[in-house]
This record gives structure tokens, sequence and C-alpha cells, in this order.
């Protein structure tokens, strides 16, 4: 077998796997919850991944975690003004609410 034989079957091989591996599905992952931050305060009470999205206009609800909760949480426009409330903070970790 001469290198130039070798060489077209080694491509073939390679183009060959790369188009079955094109058909095998992408891996799901599941997909993030979604809050609203002026639809009222966002409590977050499960692990995964979370978007909270805003509009950009200042609301004073405010987002909790609750305590051994671990999650990626994406902020998306959102913007809370909380300077005129007393003993409040924007964003709380460790807490414990209810949903």
């Amino acid at each position: 077998m001469n290198k130039t034989s070798l060489v077209k079957r080694v491509l073939c091989a390679l183009i060959a796997t790369m188009m079955v591996w094109g058909l095998v599905p992408p891996l799901t992952v599941g997909a993030a919850t979604t809050h609203n931050i002026n639809a009222g305060n966002v409590i977050i009470s499960t692990n995964g991944d979370h978007i909270i999205n805003g509009s950009g206009t200042s609301t004073t609800n405010t987002i909790t975690v609750n305590n051994g909760v671990t999650s990626n949480i994406t902020l998306n426009n959102v913007n809370i003004d909380v300077r005129n409330t007393v003993n409040t903070a924007a964003f709380n970790m460790g807490a414990q609410q209810s949903t």
C-alpha cells in the first residue's frame, strides 16, 4: 500500500466518523428556571441554574437564595433599589423563606 492510498483511507475514516457523530443528538442539559424580578420578590429554593429577568426599571423587589441551595444565577436587566427601605438587602443568601 502506498503512502497516498493510506492517507486517503485515513481521511475517509475521519470523515465517516465525523458524519456519524453529526447524527448523534446533542447532550441535553436541564433548562434554567426563569424568574421576573418585576413581578415580585424572587425566592430561589431549588438547586440548578436560574435566570432572573427584569425590565431595567427600578424595583424594590429582592432576591433570596434559601439556605443549602447551590445555584448559578444570571441577572438580566435587573435593577433593584432598596436604599429607602430599612434593613433590606437586594440580594440575600442563606435565608430560609417559602415560595
